[in-house]
């Protein structure tokens, strides 16, 4: 990216153009990269720690707007997050689906059953 920052004004827009996409190829590749290493250092910590790894998907959240995007974010991210990290706080078989209420009373609730 550097290079093509370097290049403006000293190149034609083609050769601007090309190399502006062998820079985008190369934030492609590294950025695969990096997600591969860090897949491995959390598969790494499962084994060694013995920890049960959940996946929280929130591309629900991105593909919607205003409020919506709000009520996805807390029923999808939040809620389930927080149960999941009361569950390991209490060491209690906590369900980490999202309940009813909000994620402060989950914490509530999971923090009282001790």
């Amino acid at each position: 990216m550097d290079e093509f920052f370097r290049s403006e004004g000293f190149v034609d827009g083609e050769t601007r153009t090309k190399i502006l996409k062998t820079a985008i190829d190369e934030i492609k590749i590294n950025t695969c990269k990096l997600a591969c290493r860090q897949v491995e250092k959390i598969l790494r910590i499962r084994e060694e720690f013995g920890w049960q790894i959940y996946r929280l998907i929130a591309k629900e959240v991105f593909l919607r707007c205003g409020g919506d995007a709000n009520e996805a974010s807390e029923k999808l991210v939040l809620v389930l997050s927080t149960n999941i990290v009361a569950r390991f706080i209490c060491k209690e078989n906590i369900d980490p689906k999202p309940t009813v209420g909000t994620p402060s009373s989950a914490i509530v609730v999971a923090t009282t059953n001790n």
